[in-house]
């Protein structure tokens, strides 16, 4: 058998169940079963989760007993029915023989052969007994797993031997089984029902410990079915949901947290990167200007000093417009200097049309400087340095 962690409860008869409103107060047995073997036992639910401690969570297994003066035992046999039909069969049959209006009982069933040769087992108790056997659970804070008939712990009687009985006893409760039914095995009730005494074959305490066993691995009937059939777990739990909401919203908090930190520290380095401009053209202009007012200044005196790209369009432009009335005159080379200084090679085929050109940015206003040679081709070059005087 695999190791298994099951508890035991007997539940109390209906005659010793408290009305609706009322405390709650019942002897009743108990057993903690771990890999096969009993490893705590009590005759009160009151001393249960101080015996077992932390032993039981909720991987354990809980197992009730229902008392056998509650539950009607039926053996039947349905040939040539399907296991639905055969079913429906034996639900039919418990509420045609019980006095009880059908709409009140509980009847579940089983296919088994623990009644002699009948295929289908019948267990009959009501709907009101099955929710004050919940209530009183749950009044010690528990909830049964599954829902036993008490009498099927015993053995069913030998065979070889018609008409006997099995006894035991279970917790309080003294229980004869016949090999179709079962009855608390009152004194004056069995010597009605038992002419011979000899006919009670009690069961030894370790084949119920055995039973008990078999109850990890197999339920012989299980009286939650139909309505209070016990749900299925859910996907996920109260515990894995509460989680699941705390990672999102940690995620949510990170996703608009680290852009905000990224802004904070781009904001930052930018009135950092402010300062030190600022700090660097107060040093150039020799008074300490916002940075708004401190570029156009900055940009004022660049030009002033023939820097920046306005100056060069302006010098470019000088001599385009000189070289407009020579067109013979060919511009080979140009380059800029950060000084303010515009170099150019022309080329023409005679000096004179170069002359046109210098003499033109003379008048333009420009200083100029100018190196003539003679080119590969034939032409005449002149190598010239352009500048503004302003």
């Amino acid at each position: 058998m695999s190791a298994q962690d099951v508890l035991i409860v007997t539940l109390p008869p209906a005659a010793s169940l408290a009305a609706p409103g009322e405390p709650v107060h019942h002897r009743s047995h108990w057993w903690h079963m771990l890999d096969g073997q009993v490893i705590a036992s009590g005759n009160t639910l009151d001393d249960l989760h101080a015996a077992t401690g932390d032993s039981t969570n909720g991987q354990t297994m809980l197992v009730a007993l229902a008392p056998v003066a509650d539950v009607t035992l039926q053996g039947a046999n349905f040939p040539g029915l399907t296991a639905r039909q055969a079913d429906a069969t034996a639900r039919l049959l418990a509420a045609e023989k019980s006095i009880t209006p059908a709409v009140d009982l509980h009847i579940a069933t089983s296919h088994t052969t623990s009644f002699s040769a009948n295929s289908h087992l019948i267990a009959i108790t009501s709907h009101s007994l099955m929710s004050r056997w919940r209530d009183w659970l749950a009044s010690y804070g528990l909830v049964a797993d599954h829902v036993v008939p008490a009498a099927l712990l015993l053995p069913s009687p030998p065979v070889d031997r018609p008409g006997s009985f099995v006894r035991a006893t279970l917790g309080d409760q003294p229980i004869l089984r016949s090999d179709n039914t079962a009855f608390v095995a009152d004194p004056a009730l069995v010597s009605q029902l038992v002419e011979d005494s000899a006919r009670i074959i009690d069961t030894p305490a370790d084949t119920i410990e055995r039973a008990m066993q078999d109850l990890s691995e197999a339920i012989p009937l299980d009286l939650l079915c139909g309505k209070w059939a016990k749900a299925p777990p859910a996907l996920i739990d109260a515990f894995t949901l509460s989680r699941a909401i705390l990672l999102f919203g940690l995620i949510l908090l990170a996703s608009i947290a680290i852009p905000l930190a990224m802004l904070g520290r781009l904001k930052w380095d930018t009135a950092a990167l402010d300062r030190r401009a600022t700090a660097q053209a107060a040093n150039v202009l020799t008074e300490p200007l916002p940075l708004a007012q401190a570029i156009p200044q900055l940009d004022e005196r660049l030009a002033n000093l023939g820097g920046g790209t306005a100056r060069f369009s302006a010098t470019y432009a000088a001599l385009v417009a000189a070289m407009e009335p020579a067109p013979t005159v060919a511009l080979t080379n140009l380059a800029w200097s950060p000084d303010g200084t515009l170099s150019a090679t022309l080329a023409a085929p005679r000096t004179e049309d170069i002359n046109t050109v210098l003499l033109a940015l003379q008048a333009a206003g420009y200083t100029i400087t100018a190196t003539p040679r003679s080119g590969t081709d034939g032409r005449t070059m002149g190598d010239i340095t352009i500048r503004s005087v302003r």
